[in-house]
């Protein structure tokens, strides 16, 4: 699997092109949007995944979340609760809109605003609230005591554009604000140029090439 640092690697998923991200830990894996399935992922990393974290519902972001329920029955499976009702409703994770309409389990953990997951005894993820795309978007800080690791930003922005506005439960208006709330975290926090952002389609990219590239920031 390509990697993007010491930490993240990019995960091959369906050909729907929605992205995965495999982070390393001291003890397990975990991933971020689980459209990478078990058997996609090499043996020693799929039997250490202990975690899913989902940046929004859409059913492209979550396509494998049952097989890997199935993998690991005990495995947490995190989403906002804004967004949680999409699992089992396919008008509301938009899997009807593009003719595959599908369910999946509905997470059993919650993402809220400022929570930060602790993976092990340094790394940390730290949530953010971005509605806009959907009603439970978030943006995921990849962190440990000495630095900010990576930004995941699933469907809120891209290298070059950002979430679509006009599905179900998307907002123009929340993404306006989401949008100027990841400036302004980026000045309180002091990103830098070099900070991977990972989003959840398109390529990987930097926090510099992202202000460069992205006219809606």
């Amino acid at each position: 699997m390509p990697t993007i640092n010491a930490y993240v690697d990019f995960c091959p998923g369906w050909a729907i092109q929605a992205n995965s991200y495999g982070i390393h830990t001291s003890e397990s894996y975990v991933l971020i949007d689980p459209v990478a399935s078990p058997d996609k992922i090499e043996t020693n990393l799929a039997d250490k995944v202990r975690m899913l974290v989902s940046t929004h519902g859409h059913f492209d972001h979550n396509l494998s979340a049952e097989a890997w329920l199935k993998h690991r029955p005990d495995i947490s499976f995190y989403m906002s609760q804004a967004d949680s009702n999409m699992a089992q409703d396919e008008t509301k994770n938009v899997s009807a809109l593009f003719g595959m309409p599908i369910i999946y389990p509905e997470p059993n953990k919650s993402l809220v605003e400022g929570q930060c997951l602790t993976l092990d005894k340094e790394l940390n993820l730290e949530v953010f609230s971005c509605p806009g795309h959907s009603p439970g978007s978030v943006l995921l800080l990849l962190k440990n005591s000495h630095e900010h690791i990576a930004l995941f930003t699933g469907d809120v922005v891209f290298q070059d554009a950002i979430g679509r506005t006009d599905l179900p439960g998307a907002s123009q208006e929340e993404m306006a604000h989401s949008l100027a709330k990841l400036k302004n975290l980026a000045k309180k926090l002091n990103f830098q140029p070099n900070l991977p952002v990972l989003s959840g389609h398109g390529p990987d990219t930097t926090w510099a090439t992202l202000l460069q590239m992205n006219p809606w920031l």
